[in-house]
């Protein structure tokens, strides 16, 4: 696709959310953005003003416009990027709250600013690292891979401890990147491991992992059920897990 028909093609895609705004968020959306040609990027000319290391602020409601799982570049010394995770008004401002994972943090107020609802804009990289807190140890496993990526209110995650920890009890948590989802009284995520080892032995039968509704941690389990660990020896799970925000 040329130039021209890609740029017609993201107009229309704009068309259609622009259907969905009240007047004034409309000229706010459209008066504050440039389209920036061919890498996804959409320039930002109002101010963002930083309140903390994941969160700032802007001028009037825009949280039409900083919904979850908006992709944002800033130019803050250097480039950083970051995922929406929700946004919220309060006259007179709109609180984004981001996140970079453990990659990247808001530590002053960004000089230039772009916005992404593109799946792949120019530069993104799509996962981040994060650092949990992880129970169930007197000494955590060292080798890990704690990953993420958000896909509008989804976020995607991959736990890899890849050596043994030693466990000081029958439980094992690891707390989210993002907060979850409240769904409801009983609400719940739930899947199986890709790997479990308890008491220095790798687990022959299936075992699951669980994310509550409104959950910050992840809960591992020995078995399909609730089966509990051995609070000694060697203790460690691989998974794959998703959930919603």
């Amino acid at each position: 696709m040329d130039i021209n028909g890609e740029l017609l093609k993201r107009i229309k895609d704009l068309e259609k959310r622009l259907d969905a705004l009240s007047g004034q968020e409309v000229l706010t959306m459209t008066a504050l953005t440039d389209l920036t040609d061919g890498d996804g990027w959409w320039t930002r000319s109002e101010t963002w003003t930083r309140t903390s290391n994941t969160t700032f602020t802007v001028s009037g409601n825009l949280t039409a416009v900083f919904v979850p799982g908006t992709k944002i570049k800033v130019t803050q010394t250097s480039t950083k990027y970051f995922y929406v995770v929700s946004s919220s008004y309060s006259s007179p401002n709109t609180t984004v709250t981001i996140t970079g994972g453990s990659d990247y943090s808001l530590t002053a107020s960004p000089t230039k600013r772009w916005i992404s609802y593109v799946a792949n804009p120019q530069g993104f990289p799509d996962w981040f690292n994060w650092a949990p807190t992880v129970t169930g140890f007197s000494s955590v496993p060292a080798t890990v891979a704690y990953r993420f990526k958000i896909t509008g209110r989804q976020v995607f995650l991959v736990i890899a401890q890849k050596t043994d920890g030693t466990s000081n009890a029958n439980t094992l948590s690891v707390s989210l990147p993002v907060t979850a989802a409240t769904i409801g009284t009983g609400g719940n995520w739930t899947g199986a491991n890709g790997l479990a080892r308890d008491n220095g032995a790798n687990v022959t039968t299936a075992s699951r992992w669980n994310i509550n509704s409104g959950g910050t941690t992840i809960d591992f389990y020995k078995d399909m059920a609730a089966g509990t660990w051995t609070n000694a020896n060697g203790k460690r799970v691989y998974c794959e897990a998703w959930y919603e925000i």
